[in-house]
């Protein structure tokens, strides 16, 4: 029978508490960025009207209002209506600056 000395324990206690806390970081550092609106995806990236509703808090109905008033731009393939993820982040940055 092998016989664990409390500072064997405590050292693998210490480790597992590392590695969890790094865990732990590493998923409030994603949810942080997520929150504050930062997003890991490429800004050419083409979001559809549905998307564009959920980033801006609003109804679909709404955005395809904006989108047809010219208050966001889109890019039309047939009966698709997209905006680039830039196009939305220039707006919501100028629409913060009053």
């Amino acid at each position: 029978m092998d016989t664990v000395t409390t500072k064997e324990v405590a050292q693998q206690f210490a480790t597992a508490l590392e590695l969890l806390l790094d865990w732990i970081d590493q998923r409030t550092r994603k949810s942080v960025s997520q929150a504050q609106g930062v997003t890991p995806i490429s800004m050419d990236r083409l979001l559809r009207v549905e998307d564009v509703a959920k980033i801006l808090n609003i109804s679909k109905a709404h955005a395809y209002n904006l989108i047809e008033r010219k208050e966001v731009p889109s890019i039309r393939f047939g009966q698709s209506v997209r905006v680039r993820v830039q196009d939305l982040q220039d707006l919501m940055e100028k629409l913060a600056k009053g």
